[in-house]
């Protein structure tokens, strides 16, 4: 919002300043100033003359750019990540439900053969984690395109139904409709020849209007192919490639393929600088794990449960703020809990009594919010947190190793 207004009194007080220099009218240079802001540069109905108009381009064209760049910021944080989010969570709470309905049928069918040993018990874990991996990826699929198709739906409203009015302001130029679908063309495109250009009073003030209307329609529309049409292309040129001018990528890809799958390869998660937020998180759980690791082993507890659960903290740490966030394979997974999951005293602790298995929590997504009944599917569960997966695990861990703490001051007294 900030940012709109300034744009806004940026261009009002350029349009101000240049149309003294110029000696043209106030609404003129609005015009003039909204499509050399916005880069579109149709330039051939409003020339700069005066040296003084030229020279004062400069500065004015490049704090323009920076104020744009600040709107489409704005726009991307307000409507991509946000609308975007909700949109998504809002899919994964449909493909939940279908999945919960798939795992009741199939525990209905199975109900006289199905145990409750240990072995059933970690393969029924097995298939919700699964499920749970199936169903974020079907959300953020059809989140994409979803996005990609209402985009694209606006910027050709935005197109046909612009090019339409251009059409009607513009009669006494002789313009047809083809001509006005080619002028909001390559007006949106900020390609701007400046071979057709509005000059009725009703053209302008629309074309102002319109252009800045196309900013966030624009952006979005582009920003979304980034993450649909671009990866096509990119995906399409690499395997050209490597079928063609690079052979070795295509045996580097083949031999690479089973750690890709599950999303481990140093490649892949060692891209893009960590903030300062997840730095400063990154070192303190560090310091936490190397705490408590450095006084079990002084009370001669280095192989006990609060040793383990910091060890796995500290390494754990080094995850924290990756881009892209890293996601870690059952193998990794099934190892935490079984650690999460064992008491002090290397007896085994489950999270619900009797059958040593959570599923009911997980089939239903409900949680009576202690901490410890969560689910892949659940509300509370890795799924739907607004976490990464690292950061879910390092708080279920931390809460963990502070409740053996406490646990162990309690017995001690």
């Amino acid at each position: 919002m900030l940012q709109t207004i300034s744009f806004t009194l940026y261009l009002a007080l350029g349009a101000g300043v240049f149309a003294a220099l110029e000696g043209w009218a106030f609404v003129d240079t609005v015009y003039w100033a909204d499509y050399t802001l916005l880069t579109i540069g149709l330039g051939s109905d409003f020339p700069l003359k005066t040296s003084a108009g030229r020279g004062l381009l400069i500065p004015y064209a490049g704090g323009g750019l920076v104020i744009i760049g600040l709107v489409i910021g704005s726009v991307r944080g307000l409507v991509l990540e946000g609308a975007e989010e909700r949109v998504e969570r809002s899919q994964m709470r449909k493909e939940r439900e279908k999945w919960i309905v798939r795992f009741r049928e199939k525990e209905g069918h199975g109900k006289e053969k199905r145990g409750e040993g240990n072995e059933e018990d970690m393969e029924r874990r097995k298939a919700e984690f699964e499920a749970m991996r199936n169903v974020r990826y079907r959300s953020k699929t059809v989140r994409r395109y979803t996005a990609l198709g209402v985009s694209f739906f606006a910027f050709l409203v935005l197109w046909f139904i612009g090019a339409l009015v251009f059409w009607f302001a513009e009669s006494n130029q002789s313009w047809t409709y083809g001509t006005s679908l080619y002028f909001a063309y390559v007006s949106l495109l900020t390609i701007g020849y400046g071979d057709f250009v509005p000059q009725s009073n009703a053209g302008k003030p629309f074309f102002v209007l319109w252009s800045l209307i196309a900013v966030p329609t624009v952006t979005i529309f582009i920003s979304n192919m980034g993450s649909t049409v671009v990866r096509w292309v990119e995906q399409g040129t690499l395997w050209l490639a490597r079928w063609t001018v690079l052979p070795e990528k295509r045996h580097k890809a083949n031999s690479g393929k089973g750690k890709r799958n599950t999303g481990d390869t140093d490649e892949e998660y060692h891209r893009g600088p960590r903030g300062i937020e997840e730095e400063g998180l990154r070192g303190e759980m560090e310091k936490i794990g190397e705490r408590v690791e450095k006084a079990e082993a002084e009370h001669g507890e280095a192989t006990g449960l609060p040793a383990r659960l910091a060890r796995e903290i500290r390494n754990l740490a080094k995850d924290v703020g990756r881009k892209p966030p890293r996601k870690y394979s059952w193998e990794e997974w099934s190892r935490r809990m079984k650690l999460l999951e064992e008491e002090d005293d290397n007896r085994s602790r489950r999270r619900d009594s009797g059958n040593g298995t959570s599923r009911d929590k997980i089939h239903d997504g409900n949680s009576d919010g202690d901490g410890e009944n969560w689910g892949w599917l659940g509300e509370d569960g890795p799924l739907f947190s607004r976490m990464g997966e690292t950061e879910w695990i390092l708080g279920k861990l931390c809460e963990r190793l502070e409740e053996v703490l406490v646990e162990r001051v309690n017995r001690e007294k």
